[in-house]
């Protein structure tokens, strides 16, 4: 809601509120994206927004699962984005205090 009218208050033109809250399936939503470095960014993106508090939940590996089967990623692919995504995550992150 407050990047919705973050959004309006900055004069982006949105869909109607019930277009921006409809629920789509996610093969619908990916299935547009084919080329192969767009299909690993997405997974990576995905990754580190669940990874941010430096865990993976089981819901969160669920959709994990189903976005890498989505977007045609196999499990080699998979463990390759992750840890490496993970490494950046952690040499970008401060030690602990």
């Amino acid at each position: 809601a407050a990047i919705v009218a973050e959004a309006r208050r900055a004069g982006v033109d949105l869909p109607a509120d019930d277009v921006l809250q409809a629920r789509r399936p996610l093969p619908e939503i990916v299935a547009g994206v084919t080329r192969e470095t767009e299909r690993r960014d997405l997974y990576v993106l995905a990754f580190a927004i669940v990874r941010a508090d430096e865990g993976v939940s089981g819901a969160e590996r669920i959709y994990l699962a189903q976005l890498a089967h989505a977007l045609g990623l196999d499990a080699n692919a998979v463990a390759a984005l992750e840890r490496d995504t993970a490494a950046a995550i952690d040499a970008a992150s401060p030690p602990p205090a």
